[in-house]
């Protein structure tokens, strides 16, 4: 191993949180068909293709600037490459701003602390408030032994990576597991608790009718047997519960059946709420959708034309990816290619204001001002309410020496946002004023995808049973056999929950231990579904950095915080519980 690859190593968990949410996308459970290669529909441009390889070639600069110690050559290496950014009408890069990060803290763990300076300095600039700059900020500030320094520059990670629109799709997921988690635990528990309480009555009336034809010993070993014979089926904890649910059904209360049906239908809904919830996921972690919002956002990515043509690929029709590519383009100085999609959105939407606009500056920066005349009048006629409309029909009209028409539209632009024309009209490099609409239509992109997205059926094993042809006959059986129990037994009384079974010394701490039993004993099933969901939420609490997708900063020392958590809820609760069980035999 090199000692980069070694570096790297040691600092995945701090510096390479939003790298590391590339490879979710790996995960997403889509099938979606590949991109054409011979797609026409975003082609890199020349001119395009030229400002990236030089935004390359000043990237070699900047790290044989960096090698050098050469601060100020690396500085202005880095402004060169941004204005390049810039030229591209994109303002980040966020690929060159991690890299860079890496890059300080390995100059910082060879002990070299002026490069990593430099390193750090310049992966804020490339792209500010990126969370992977905050944690190598925060590396280095410890390898200097400034542990509190590093703290604070971790804690400000932490708030960068949670701002993270990808950070909140992932975080809200694995809450959504770990929520389905516990209730589909307190559930099945729930059911145990119940056939605790109320299965006296149960085992009593098949052990009476049982009695009649065979002796006690028989009797009572058919009894477990009718009770357990689901332990024997694939995902035998699930169909048991799901049995025995259904036997007590006539031995509960109004309370206790609503629950039951409740847990019937939560975990019957489980397999579609789950492959919902992988698409929902997937969609937002798929690799082109990530690549589109990043370019919305001003973030420049080496990748963005091949994802662009693999979307075209998916949603050949599409008036919302055509807008967007076509603003891409337009930002790119590709004129040809954003008059090319602005028509084809046209086709579909005549009275888009946006792409009538784009398509007006098309004819403005061919200088056929009478075609831009055309076609910024018809977004005005379509909506009337952007400054920017009247401002670059104001430009138009100057070029074609209509100055009182000219004169007039700017006025109206004025109107509706003086300060914005004033800074159009200082700013002597723009000449005209895009809306960017496409590039705000990252959202209907994402409902079009959602529309055709294939998720394949990928559920945890116990559950995947209950979706196959089998569960339908098998919950018929368990029908069966629960109408045959109540026609064949004589039901007595219902039994009266014996006090203190173990031992009236140990009974308090039993009914403390056993969350649920006692409330169900005494006839609270409502208490009993809390009691249950309160401690299985508690002793689940770990595992909220482990289910669904794997969040690198929620490992070690937060993994640690949580089961410290975790144990202490659990104490305090189990103390609250034998605490008020003393105070209710008192």
């Amino acid at each position: 191993m090199s000692a980069s690859e070694g570096s790297w190593g040691r600092v995945s968990w701090r510096c390479r949180f939003v790298l590391s949410l590339s490879l979710f996308a790996a995960a997403a459970f889509a099938q979606t068909p590949a991109p054409r290669p011979d797609n026409p529909t975003f082609p890199v441009g020349a001119q395009a293709r030229g400002a990236l390889a030089r935004i390359q070639v000043d990237w070699l600069d900047w790290v044989v600037a960096c090698n050098d110690a050469d601060g100020a050559r690396a500085d202005a290496v880095v402004e060169n490459l941004l204005s390049r950014t810039r030229l591209l009408g994109m303002e980040r890069v966020p690929a060159l701003s991690v890299a860079a990060a890496l890059r300080a803290v390995e100059f910082a763990e060879a002990g070299d602390l002026e490069r990593a300076r430099c390193g750090l300095a310049a992966a804020e600039r490339l792209d500010p408030r990126r969370p992977e700059a905050a944690f190598a900020e925060a590396r280095v500030a410890a390898l200097q032994g400034n542990y509190l320094s590093a703290a604070g520059r971790y804690v400000g990670g932490l708030r960068r990576a949670l701002e993270a629109p990808q950070t909140r799709v992932i975080l809200l997921n694995n809450a959504g597991v770990w929520a389905t988690t516990v209730l589909s635990l307190s559930g099945l528990l729930l059911v145990g608790v119940f056939m605790f309480s109320r299965g006296t009555q149960l085992y009593l009336d098949l052990f009476r009718y049982f009695s009649r034809f065979v002796p006690a010993v028989a009797s009572h070993l058919l009894s477990l047997v009718l009770l357990s014979w689901p332990l024997l089926l694939p995902a035998g904890v699930l169909w048991t519960a799901i049995y025995w649910s259904v036997l007590l059904w006539p031995y509960g209360g109004r309370l206790e059946r609503a629950l039951l049906i409740g847990i019937w239908l939560f975990i019957g809904s489980l397999p579609t709420l789950l492959a919902e919830q992988n698409r929902r996921v997937g969609l937002a972690l798929f690799a082109p959708v990530q690549s589109i919002e990043s370019a919305s956002r001003g973030e420049l990515e080496g990748d963005l034309f091949s994802q662009l043509s693999l979307l075209a690929s998916i949603l050949p029709e599409s008036p919302a990816l055509a807008h967007f590519g076509a603003d891409i383009h337009r930002k790119m100085s590709q004129m040809e290619n954003a008059r090319a999609l602005y028509r084809r959105v046209l086709t579909v939407e005549s009275e888009n204001a946006a792409a009538l606009n784009g398509l007006g500056i098309y004819y403005f920066h061919v200088s056929d001002f009478g075609q831009a005349v055309e076609h910024f009048s018809r977004a005005l006629a379509s909506d009337a309410s952007h400054a920017e409309i009247h401002f670059n029909l104001s430009q138009t009209y100057s070029e074609l020496y209509r100055f009182g028409e000219s004169e007039r539209s700017l006025r109206l632009a004025r109107e509706l946002d003086s300060d914005a024309v004033s800074r159009w009209l200082q700013d002597e490099t723009r000449r005209t004023v895009p809306l960017d609409g496409g590039l705000r239509r990252v959202a209907d992109i994402r409902s079009e995808l959602r529309a055709q997205w294939r998720v394949r059926e990928e559920v945890p094993g116990w559950l995947s049973h209950w979706r196959r042809t089998l569960s339908l006959p098998l919950v018929a059986v368990f029908l069966g056999i629960s109408i045959a129990v109540r026609l064949l037994t004589r039901r007595g009384p219902l039994a009266k929950p014996v006090e203190g079974w173990w031992g009236s010394r140990v009974d308090r701490v039993r009914r403390a231990l056993l969350a649920g039993v006692p409330e169900a004993e005494g006839g609270h099933p409502g208490r009993a579904a809390i009691a249950v969901l309160v401690m299985v939420a508690l002793g689940a609490l770990p595992l909220i950095g482990s289910v669904g997708y794997s969040v690198p900063w929620l490992r070690g020392p937060s993994t640690n915080s949580l089961v410290g958590v975790s144990v202490v809820g659990l104490l305090l609760f189990l103390g609250l519980r034998y605490w008020n069980e003393g105070r209710d035999r008192l």
